[in-house]
């Protein structure tokens, strides 16, 4: 199974007839337009649409390897108002992607040049506290959890092994689709026409 999280909503199956490969940088601004475009059409699809999410940290951004790699994070058991769409195992992956999209500017590369990386850890920390997730314990596993650092490694050369030079890339169904300025309905209407086949 290569890597990635399942953004599972309304009943998403491992055998869905239309399947999703959206791979995001959490520092890009373009990655953060497309987020809610396509986890809009991925709950609106059901078990017809399988999307799974990959993280591809782009080097040119300050922090985009520590964001990135606290997707990975597995604080544990979800708080009980968790979304479906969120499972047990990666409930924490996609409120930290929505969380950094929504305070992403303050990681910008100018804000962010002067800072050490033991700063950005403790900014990002105070992220995953303000979700619920204990700051101390992120800070320990950013700084030197090695499961947490190769699973993100993993994730990238899996990116590059499939081409990805950039954020957003989509693939459906296996093949590469330019979709990065793809609006909901634009989806819609690619995806109905797959599911006509």
């Amino acid at each position: 199974m290569p890597p990635g999280f399942v953004y599972r909503v309304n009943g998403t199956s491992d055998s869905a007839n239309v399947e999703v490969d959206f791979f995001i940088d959490l520092m890009c601004p373009d990655s953060k337009a497309a987020w809610p475009v396509l986890t809009t059409v991925a709950a609106s699809y059901g078990s017809l649409l399988r999307l799974n999410v990959h993280s591809f940290p782009l080097p040119y951004h300050r922090v985009t390897w520590l964001s990135n790699k606290g997707s990975f994070l597995q604080p544990g058991v979800p708080p009980s108002n968790t979304p479906k769409s969120h499972t047990t195992v990666n409930w924490f992956c996609f409120k930290w992607i929505a969380k950094i999209f929504e305070v992403q500017e303050k990681f910008y590369n100018e804000p962010s040049f002067m800072k050490s990386d033991s700063e950005i850890i403790g900014e990002l920390s105070q992220v995953a506290a303000s979700l619920g997730v204990s700051a101390d314990w992120v800070t320990r596993s950013l700084h030197s959890d090695d499961t947490l650092e190769n699973n993100a490694r993993v994730a990238w050369k899996y990116g590059c092994s499939r081409g990805v030079a950039g954020t957003p890339t989509f693939f459906v169904n296996g093949v590469f689709v330019d979709a990065a300025s793809w609006d909901e309905g634009k989806w819609h209407s690619f995806i109905d026409e797959l599911l006509k086949l």
